[in-house]
C-alpha cells in the first residue's frame, strides 16, 4: 500500500491486473484519504505526496498512512500489525494476480519482522511502507504497485 498502501500503499498499478479493478481500487484509495484528511489533521499536501509515490515528512502525512492501514484493518490504533487484517485486504488481489499477491505476502513477512515497532505508531507506519517499498523493488515489481 498500501504497507499499503501500502502496500498501500498500496496495492495495485499493474498492466497484468484488469483495468476495471484498478480503476475501482484507486477510486477507493482516493476516498478513503478525503475522509482520512481530518481525522489525522494531514494537508492535501501529505495527501499528494503519497499519490506522488513519496512518504509525506510531516508527522500528520505520516499518519495519514496509518489512517489507510487502520482502514484496512492492517494496524489498529496502538500501531499493532494484524497479519488477518492484511490478508483479508488482499484477497481482491489474490483473484487478480496471483503471483503479486504471493510477492505481497512476502513483503508483509519480511517488514513485519525486520521493521522494529516503533512507540509512535504513525512512525511506525511510514517505517514499514519505507520497508515495502524497498523489498517490492528488490522482487522487481513496478513502482506504480506502491502508493506510499
Amino acid at each position: 500500500m498500501k504497507f499499503i498502501i501500502i502496500f498501500l500503499s498500496v496495492f495495485v498499478y499493474s498492466q497484468a491486473i484488469e483495468k476495471e479493478f484498478v480503476d475501482n481500487f484507486l477510486a477507493k484509495l482516493k476516498e478513503i484519504g478525503e475522509q482520512c484528511l481530518p481525522e489525522t489533521g494531514a494537508s492535501t499536501d501529505d495527501l499528494a505526496s503519497l499519490w506522488a509515490h513519496t512518504i509525506p515528512e510531516s508527522h500528520e502525512g505520516k499518519c495519514l498512512i496509518l489512517c489507510y492501514h487502520k482502514y484496512f484493518n492492517m494496524q489498529d490504533d496502538d500501531g499493532n500489525l494484524s497479519k488477518d487484517g492484511f490478508l483479508v485486504a488482499l484477497e481482491p488481489l489474490k483473484e487478480h494476480d496471483a503471483v503479486i499477491y504471493e510477492k505481497f505476502l512476502k513483503i508483509y513477512d519480511t517488514c513485519s519482522t525486520s521493521v522494529g515497532k516503533d512507540s509512535d505508531p504513525c512512525q511506525y507506519a511510514a517505517d514499514l511502507t519505507a520497508c515495502a517499498i524497498k523489498e517490492g523493488h528488490a522482487m522487481g515489481l513496478k513502482e506504480e504497485l506502491f502508493l506510499e
